[in-house]
């Protein structure tokens, strides 16, 4: 029951980002429906910045880097380095 939950959520989450960012593609006139495909929504965003589109690595490099931290058995630093950045915002 929980997972199905929390796969409703996410595709509630998932829809709601993909209907706002094909409205502002549509705004923009670009193709609307590219905003519902996950990796291109996002390489189209970077072109509206006036980023090329090999700029995505450097969002992913810092998103696995957190990964590995989280699920490599580093959980409990990694929990104590969010804390301790909350703690100075």
């Amino acid at each position: 029951m929980n997972t199905l939950i929390i796969c409703g959520i996410i595709l509630a989450v998932y829809l709601v980002y993909s209907f706002a960012i094909s409205k502002l593609l549509r705004k923009v006139n670009k193709k609307w429906y590219l905003g519902f495909i996950p990796v291109v929504n996002f390489v189209e965003l970077l072109s509206l910045a006036d980023y090329k589109w090999y700029n995505i690595f450097k969002f992913i490099i810092p998103l696995g880097v957190l990964a590995i931290c989280y699920f490599g058995g580093f959980k409990e630093q990694f929990i104590y380095l969010i804390e301790g950045f909350s703690a100075l915002c």
